[in-house]
């Protein structure tokens, strides 16, 4: 198999000096193109398209670099290999990932927006007591948090929303209704 020869041809080389290494080159590169690409022809014109886009392992995220955005892949643990964006400000999104769908957890989606969603077990014991519930992990900022009460036996109340911070919010309910179990979902960044 061809190698490829940087400095060839040399200055003052002539074509029949580096000749074989000028081959050996498109020999490289005619390789390298056609792993990822295929070259569409017809009407007098030819276009290539990619068949796939290989890209390297990164050790880490690339940016930032002012007007550049980066897609590229990088290790997330035991061999892993994800797919991420990286935009100006050096604000990394993952594309790709196995997602468990737990009790309690979080997905940051497209555009950077992060959705948490979690299960406080017999939140409320009286309709006067008010209950805080952290988030997992803290937002930036959070915008939405929405509630759904539930129990198995007696009379269902309905939970309140009191407050609501980046690191959680505050619950509260009806009387008659307690305890109950409170399921969430927050979206924020």
């Amino acid at each position: 198999m061809a190698t490829w020869t940087v400095i060839s041809p040399a200055l003052g080389d002539t074509i029949s000096t580096s000749l074989a290494n000028i081959r050996g080159n498109f020999v490289v590169l005619a390789a390298a193109w056609d792993g990822d690409h295929e070259i569409l022809t017809g009407a007098g014109q030819s276009s290539t398209r990619h068949k796939q886009v290989t890209m390297p392992v990164q050790a880490g995220a690339i940016g930032p670099t002012a007007g550049v955005g980066y897609i590229y892949t990088k290790d997330v643990g035991a061999g892993v290999v994800e797919l991420f964006f990286e935009d100006e400000l050096a604000e990394e999104i993952q594309l790709t990932g196995d997602f468990t769908a737990n009790v309690n957890g979080q997905v940051k989606l497209q555009g950077g927006i992060i959705m948490k969603w979690g299960t406080a077990v017999d939140l409320i014991a009286d309709s006067d007591s008010v209950y805080l519930v952290t988030f997992p992990a803290a937002f930036t900022t959070c915008y939405n948090v929405q509630l759904t009460g539930l129990r198995l036996t007696g009379t269902i109340g309905t939970p309140k929303l009191v407050s609501v911070s980046p690191t959680g919010f505050s619950v509260k309910g009806t009387a008659g209704s307690f305890p109950v179990t409170v399921h969430w979902v927050a979206i924020g960044i």
